[in-house]
This record gives C-alpha cells, sequence and structure tokens, in this order.
C-alpha cells in the first residue's frame, strides 16, 4: 500500500471514529439529563463533561476526515466513508429502545 492510499484509509477512519464519538456523546448527554432531573438526585457533571468533550473532539475527527478526503479528491472513499456513517446512524437508531430501558 501507497503513502497516498494509507492516507486516505486514515481519513475514513478519522471521519467514522468522528461520527462514532459524536453518537456516543448524545447517549452520555442523555444519562446527565436523566440524572439530573431526578428528584433529591446528586448532579453528575462528569457526565455533561463527556458527553461535551465527545462532541467536540468528534466533531474535529469528522471534519479533519472530510478534509482529507476532500483534499486527495477521494471521492470513493468519500463515498464508502458515508455509507459507513449511515450504517452506523442506522444502528444507534436501532439500539435506542436499550438505552431507553437503562434510563427507567
Amino acid at each position: 500500500m501507497n503513502v497516498s492510499r494509507i492516507k486516505e484509509v486514515w481519513g475514513v477512519l478519522l471521519l467514522s471514529g468522528g461520527w462514532v464519538s459524536m453518537l456516543l456523546s448524545v447517549v452520555f448527554y442523555l444519562f446527565f439529563w436523566r440524572v439530573d432531573n431526578e428528584p433529591g438526585a446528586k448532579a453528575v457533571p462528569w457526565l455533561l463533561w463527556t458527553a461535551v468533550s465527545f462532541c467536540s473532539l468528534g466533531g474535529l475527527a469528522f471534519l479533519s476526515g472530510h478534509i482529507l478526503l476532500i483534499l486527495k479528491k477521494a471521492w470513493l472513499w468519500l463515498g464508502i466513508s458515508w455509507a459507513l456513517n449511515i450504517a452506523l446512524l442506522v444502528g444507534a437508531v436501532t439500539l435506542a429502545p436499550i438505552l431507553l430501558l437503562f434510563m427507567v
């Protein structure tokens, strides 16, 4: 594998990893929201900071993966990464009922 192909694979991994990180930030924020709105429960600020950190770092990775693939003009790899992102989104939506069970 040449260096250009390795960079393109890293771009796909950055893009999809950032997307996963942003999806996880939603989970952590929902857990924070659930605990924060419970009467008599102590606030758990580390859940909020975890959600913000995952969203920030995931957004940066997502953006850097896009920039890398667009600058390389790797349209096939960009399409592959978006197909992977759609599959990850469908997987996250199908796991949403389990998240609701954890929040009850």
